[in-house]
């Protein structure tokens, strides 16, 4: 395995332990697993702040899409404008 290959998998490895983890165990974990490699850390929380904002993306979306939904039901079901 190439250098680059190992440093990705340890990156997504350090990524998905600490998704398990919330708030300060999270921070305390990466500080620990991290240790003097701040590049290493800035990276996996990079990473893990673009996970949350993924899922808030799509959290957000499909509210908009349910209350859409809702809100035309009624319209959809009688014929009422």
């Amino acid at each position: 395995m190439s250098d680059q290959a190992a440093h990705w998998r340890h990156v997504e490895q350090l990524c998905q332990a600490a998704l398990e983890r919330a708030g300060v165990e999270r921070a305390a974990f990466l500080r620990h697993s991290c240790g003097d490699d701040e590049a290493l850390r800035r990276e996996v929380e990079q990473l893990l702040a673009q996970e949350s904002q993924a899922d808030g993306f799509l959290e957000g979306s499909v509210a908009a899409v349910a209350a859409g939904a809702i809100t035309s039901a009624p319209q959809r079901l009688t014929g009422a404008a």
